[in-house]
């Protein structure tokens, strides 16, 4: 008599299943990839809207997916400048290298981006490495020597910006002409338009500095905020006034190396003296004005190789609310926790500008019949 053929093995709920898929870490993308390619039904779970949704809504803050260098295009044919992405897991994206643009600025899953070498009206370009969507920018109307820019989201304090990175958008320009004058235009992708919003001058003997803004802006509650490091100055542009305004850095030797937002919304800026990283924060006084305070963040001759700090380092980039900041010393890029107080190198390359780092959720997605493609894991879209 045959031998009765074996049960099937018993199938998992799909409640459980999502359950567990939930848990997944979000700074491995790929390991939901894996999940993805189980089976069909394990792909349809994953790549569904709901549970891209609920998979922001349980882990809320993004994971940083790399970071995008800024750095000297010396094999471009313009001699020009290149955004590289270096990743920081399992992530690439497709044109990690954008060769002649330059990465000003990414919140919320998209990347601002300069066209460089620089027209006499600078072009900006808004991309989604995730979901490969780019959004063009008009030009401006004005011709400034230096800018620097934010993009931000036009929903503001009223978006959980869990999933609003194909919503409408706000680009701010900061930029001086002659280092005298620095003034402030808002372009709203909602009406497609750029308007002068204020500006601001500069008096004493920086007065006529061309300040190049290499920091990248921060923003916090309704400001944004940008160093002028020529002026030893941070400008504030207020969302909701609309009003510029200046706060004075202190009277130091060592140029700031870029702002900082603290996990409880402090405003401040790094900067390296000798081999040790500050953080300086903004606080109020007992007389109710505002002041500087140094904080010591950590040394760096033991986390750093040997030699490396021979030459210079500075901070080049940092991520918003999380002890992660990015130093750049001769000819490498590293990436420091100043909780654990670990160092791993990202990178090996000459001349880094700065460095901006890219937050996102990354989760399959299922691609569209009419792309040509048969249906397969891709990234999501939301």
């Amino acid at each position: 008599m045959a031998a009765a053929a074996p049960a099937p093995a018993p199938t998992l709920m799909e409640e459980l299943v999502v359950e567990v898929l939930l848990r997944f870490p979000p700074d491995d993308p790929a390991s939901l990839v894996r999940a993805a390619l189980v089976s069909k039904r394990w792909c349809r779970l994953v790549s569904g809207r709901g549970f891209r949704r609920r998979f922001r809504e349980r882990h809320r803050a993004a994971t940083v997916l790399g970071v995008l260098c800024r750095m000297d295009d010396h094999a471009g044919l313009n001699n020009g400048e290149v955004s590289s992405f270096v990743s920081t897991g399992s992530f690439r994206p497709r044109r990690a290298d954008r060769r002649d643009w330059v990465a000003l600025d990414a919140r919320h899953g998209r990347v601002l981006l300069l066209l460089c070498p620089l027209q006499s009206i600078p072009g900006f370009v808004v991309w989604d490495p995730v979901t490969r969507e780019e959004w063009e920018v008009p030009p401006s109307t004005r011709c400034p020597h230096a800018w620097n820019a934010a993009l931000l989201c036009a929903a503001g304090g009223e978006c959980d910006h869990l999933d609003c990175r194909s919503g409408p958008f706000l680009v701010v320009v900061v930029a001086s002409i002659g280092g005298r004058k620095t003034y402030v235009d808002l372009y709203s992708s909602e009406a497609n338009a750029w308007t002068e919003q204020a500006s601001v001058q500069h008096t004493g003997k920086n007065a006529n500095a061309v300040d190049w803004l290499l920091s990248a802006g921060v923003l916090l509650g309704n400001s944004v905020y940008f160093m002028l490091r020529s002026h030893k100055e941070i400008l504030e542009y207020n969302l909701c006034t609309l009003e510029i305004s200046k706060i004075q850095l202190l009277p130091v030797s060592d140029r700031p190396n870029a702002l900082a937002i603290t996990a409880n919304g402090r405003l401040g800026f790094y900067m390296i003296h000798n081999t040790t990283v500050y953080l300086w924060l903004r606080e109020a006084n007992p007389e109710g004005d505002a002041r500087w305070a140094r904080t010591t963040v950590i040394g760096l001759e033991t986390l750093l190789p040997a030699g490396a700090l021979m030459d210079g380092v500075r901070v080049v980039g940092f991520v918003d609310g999380v002890s992660l900041i990015f130093v750049q010393t001769s000819n490498e890029l590293f990436a420091i926790d100043l909780k654990s107080q670990q160092a791993r190198k990202m990178c090996e390359r000459h001349s880094w500008y700065t460095v901006i780092p890219y937050e996102s959720f990354y989760t399959p997605a299922l691609r569209a019949a009419s792309t040509g493609e048969e249906y397969g894991v891709g990234a999501s879209r939301s």
